[in-house]
């Protein structure tokens, strides 16, 4: 390079030689600039890497999550039923029972859910609930229909609320009494 100012512009590129260079500003420029660019993108690769966010506690977070899950799920699942039910949950599923067999005329299952004393003689009980089922449907019991349970001992009372599928807007409240049988609660 000619030029007093930029014999060490070849070696340095720095920007006193440049400003002091006018035949070779362009070309040093262009050189500072591009090296320029390059580290601050390489110092920016470098910065993002080191502060980049990894999935790692995300990832560890929910397996975690699903572990815990897992543990209360199988805990529920291998418990036994009656470990899961109380006292009032037992009166109700011995209602739900006992009008679950009367729908479905199942007098084994219904003498089954019912005490000794109101259990009517199988033939009776067909003809009845089978005139009642076809001249009305099933009768429907809703969710939070087998209320105010009451458990003295081995008597218990809960109020029924119930309707016949064809008469959707006739509900029909009956108190009702159950009898501790053994282990069972028994509709009497």
């Amino acid at each position: 390079m000619v030029g007093g100012g930029c014999q060490n512009a070849d070696r340095f590129f720095s920007e006193v030689c440049l400003t002091s260079c006018l035949t070779c500003t362009p070309i040093y420029s262009i050189v500072v600039a591009d090296t320029r660019d390059e580290d601050w993108e390489e110092l920016t690769d470098e910065l993002d890497q080191r502060d980049a966010p990894t999935m790692w506690p995300v990832l560890a977070a929910i397996a975690v999550v699903v572990i815990l899950l897992g543990v209360v799920f199988i805990y529920q699942w291998t418990r036994p039923f009656s470990d899961r039910v109380g006292p009032d949950d037992e009166v109700r599923i011995a209602v739900n029972n006992h009008y679950t067999a009367q729908n479905a005329l199942n007098y084994q299952s219904f003498s089954a859910w019912t005490c000794a004393a109101k259990t009517p003689p199988r033939e009776e009980f067909l003809k009845k609930n089978q005139a009642s089922r076809d001249a009305n449907g099933k009768i429907v019991i809703h969710e939070g229909g087998i209320a105010d349970v009451a458990i003295n001992g081995d008597k218990a009372n809960a109020v029924v609320t119930w309707r016949y599928e064809k008469k959707p807007d006739q509900p029909t409240t009956t108190p009702t009494t159950l009898v501790r049988q053994g282990d069972q609660w028994k509709v009497c």
